[in-house]
């Protein structure tokens, strides 16, 4: 090995993904990315305008197709910078549903729940893996998007509350997805939290902002000066990241 070769990851695009409420503008967020491809598994491509990005078109994408997607991404020479799933949920029912073929399993259900989905995981994890080489050989952007779900938490020596976390996914795969980031927003309507008279009031705004650091309330994470609340605009999201304080 040459040293010389290895790469700084300073100079690495980040690995990105945006989870929140539905319609709040994840897709509109990621899609302002430099020169995306858009693995565009739940349709949203054509529904918000941006038709004339190059993105996937099959009226029903498989496990097969994704990887076949990936590969080329990572083999070819396009001239992407940036790689877009749209949406992980979805990616979850195309993975739930190879799973359920290629080992002739009915369903996805809780009888000999270690076997099926720890099979399953081992197919998420194999798209992982070219994610990284895609990541890491052709220096491109990843943007993962989800939904978020309000869930019940239960936390040693603490009463159970209820907090944002990804939707739909099983904790062995949603904790692939957040370790496999970089950086993990959510994104949500702004709220101010106000007293009268000593009554607590929560007050929704039309700002739509997203979070980067961890909090009870939802799942985030950075490795950059990423304030909380800031709009959720890539440009805005871009000038933070690039701030070299």
């Amino acid at each position: 090995m040459d040293l010389r070769e290895l790469k700084n990851d300073i100079d690495m695009p980040p690995r990105i993904h945006i989870y929140g409420v539905g319609g709040i503008g994840k897709s509109t967020f990621a899609y302002q990315a430099p020169d995306p491809f858009i693995l565009d598994l739940d349709k949203s491509v054509d529904i918000l305008g941006y038709g004339h990005l190059p993105h996937s078109n099959e009226s029903q994408m498989t496990y097969e197709d994704v990887i076949r997607y990936l590969t080329d991404i990572l083999e070819g020479d396009y001239g992407f910078k940036t790689l877009i799933i749209d949406t992980v949920d979805k990616l979850d029912n195309i993975i739930a549903e190879y799973t359920m073929r290629v080992n002739k399993w009915d369903k996805m259900d809780r009888s000999n729940y270690s076997n099926k989905f720890t099979v399953k995981s081992s197919y998420w994890a194999n798209i992982f893996k070219l994610l990284e080489r895609i990541w890491y050989e052709k220096a491109m952007c990843i943007i993962t998007i989800g939904h978020s779900r309000v869930a019940e938490v239960n936390e040693p020596n603490l009463p159970t509350y209820t907090a944002h976390r990804f939707a739909t996914l099983e904790k062995s795969d949603a904790s692939q997805i957040e370790n496999n980031a970089d950086i993990v927003l959510f994104a949500n309507l702004k709220k101010f939290v106000s007293n009268d008279g000593g009554k607590t009031i929560t007050s929704t705004t039309n700002q739509r902002v997203m979070y980067a650091h961890p909090n009870p309330a939802y799942v985030a994470k950075t490795r950059k000066d990423i304030p909380d609340g800031i709009p959720l605009d890539w440009y805005e999201f871009m000038k933070h990241y690039n701030n070299k304080r």
